[in-house]
């Protein structure tokens, strides 16, 4: 869960050099390509997310970073790679109610990254609503999310945890339910530190700015 904030820290990083730092960070504890893998694939959906990529770029876009990241890994026809929950997410995105436990057997709802992150991704999409559009972000898209999460059941404070990650990079602060937030431990220090990650990104994006104007300076 720790893959979230970096998708704000690396917001204006390349999303290649983001994989590369969110590579790094899920090694310092994972050991299994599957579980650095599932770290890489949140760090970069709420990085997309922030960047304001509609749902359907979102799925696209993490649907050709999974393919580029399990091109070398043998198939063996299974749902153990992320490939095949990317086409699960596709198929059932748009689902009914009636089928949410069907659709969270087949996705997986554990511990483990392959069976947790894209059961995230997959509460992200349905939540936003039609995924070839801009998505619905009305006022309760934020709990849509959040429900679905729980509905998916297992590990659900994981699950929903990533999922709504990634609709809280969507909606922004004010699309999240006020009670939703000051029933949280703590709550008050966790918007500070997420203050403070943007602190740095601003700062870090000044600096780079500057260089780029210097050196576009000399060429004149």
């Amino acid at each position: 869960m720790r893959a979230h904030p970096l998708g704000l820290l690396g917001y204006t990083m390349s999303s290649d050099e983001l994989v590369t730092r969110a590579r790094d960070v899920a090694r310092i504890t994972h050991s299994h390509q599957l579980g650095v893998t599932g770290g890489i694939i949140q760090a970069l959906a709420v990085y997309h997310a922030l960047h304001g990529d509609t749902p359907g770029q979102i799925l696209e876009k993490i649907k050709s970073l999974v393919h580029e990241l399990e091109k070398d890994i043998e198939d063996d026809g299974t749902a153990s790679l992320y490939k095949h929950k990317m086409a699960l997410i596709e198929k059932h995105v748009n689902c009914s109610e009636e089928e949410l436990a069907e659709v969270a057997f087949e996705l997986g709802n554990d511990v483990s990254a392959v069976d947790s992150v894209p059961t995230a991704l997959f509460c992200y999409l349905r939540g936003l609503g039609d995924h070839d559009d801009g998505g619905d972000h009305g006022d309760d898209v934020f709990e849509r999310v959040l429900v679905t999460a729980l509905r998916m059941g297992g590990d659900t404070d994981t699950i929903a945890s990533m999922a709504c990650s990634l609709a809280g990079a969507s909606v922004g602060e004010e699309g999240i339910p006020r009670e939703l937030v000051t029933c949280c431990e703590d709550h008050q220090g966790v918007r500070e530190m997420g203050s403070s990650i943007h602190r740095i990104v601003i700062e870090t994006e000044r600096p780079s700015k500057k260089q780029k104007k210097d050196n576009d300076d000399d060429k004149d």
